[in-house]
């Protein structure tokens, strides 16, 4: 049964927030990434994995347009003020994300 699901959705490596989905052999192939928060300002990434632990944030990170794959640039990083900015390119907008909220996306560089 399990060949069966994996076939019918071709076989993917990642659930929808990124998490890595275990093969045949049980092992789970490991997300590459650092968290949002430790990446420096002008640097241009792409999402790989969203925590899944707080479902509200997911629902905001929907409505900002933030999902595996998507392209930012990091305009800013506020650390005292703990903010970090960025510019989403599919939306073309700017978005200002919270320590806790960049600290639950994780990306690498484009």
């Amino acid at each position: 049964m399990i060949d069966r699901m994996d076939r019918k959705l071709g076989h993917p490596a990642r659930d929808p927030h990124g998490d890595p989905i275990p093969g045949a052999d049980g092992r789970p192939s490991m997300t590459e990434g650092t968290q949002l928060t430790a990446t420096a300002a002008g640097n241009t990434v792409a999402i790989t994995r969203i925590s899944d632990a707080d479902p509200q944030m997911l629902r905001y990170f929907t409505e900002l347009g933030l999902a595996p794959n998507t392209r930012l640039t990091v305009r800013e990083q506020r650390p005292y003020a703990d903010v970090t900015t960025l510019r989403v390119h599919e939306a073309e907008r700017d978005v200002d994300l919270g320590a806790s909220a960049s600290d639950a996306i994780w990306v690498v560089a484009v």
